[in-house]
This record gives structure tokens, C-alpha cells and sequence, in this order.
């Protein structure tokens, strides 16, 4: 479990670092221009390259993430199914 919380956290530091590269000027604005919308910006070589490099991390923490979620689920199936066998033996 710990693992998949560490993940989910990354998948979301990753994924504020790229919305602060397109909308950098949102952190300069007031509560209600947040409210109503802060305004993509046009991004540099530099910024673009690194909001790349960014959502291909996060896409590696996704895939992580998805597969540490699914060995949980077959931990959980598989306490279930010896439970269910310690019952029927009954």
C-alpha cells in the first residue's frame, strides 16, 4: 500500500510541475482569476522539451502504479479465495 500512495504522490508532483509550465502566470494571478480560468501560455523550445521529459515520468509512474494496484488486487483475490476454501472445508 505504501507503495502505490508513494506513486499516486509522484503522479501528481509530476503532473502540477507541467501545468506550472503551461500556466505559470496562473501562480501570479488572484483567487478569482484562478476561479475563472487561468490562460494557457505559448511554450519555448526549452519548456516544451521539459514538459515532455515531465509527462514521460509520469507516465512511468502511471504504469507502476496500474501494476502495483493489480498485484493488490490479486493479494485481495487470493486471501479471498483461502478463505473461502477454509470455509467450505468446513
Amino acid at each position: 500500500m505504501q507503495n502505490i500512495e508513494n506513486l499516486h504522490q509522484q503522479l501528481h508532483e509530476e503532473y502540477f510541475k507541467i501545468y506550472n509550465i503551461y500556466f505559470s502566470d496562473a501562480k501570479k494571478a488572484g483567487f478569482f482569476s484562478k476561479l475563472m480560468g487561468a490562460k494557457r501560455q505559448n511554450l519555448n523550445e526549452e519548456e516544451q522539451k521539459q514538459a515532455e521529459q515531465l509527462l514521460n515520468s509520469m507516465q512511468r509512474y502511471a504504469k507502476e502504479f496500474v501494476n502495483e494496484v493489480e498485484r493488490l488486487e490479486r493479494r485481495l483475490e487470493a486471501v479471498a479465495q483461502e478463505k473461502l476454501d477454509s470455509v467450505m472445508q468446513m
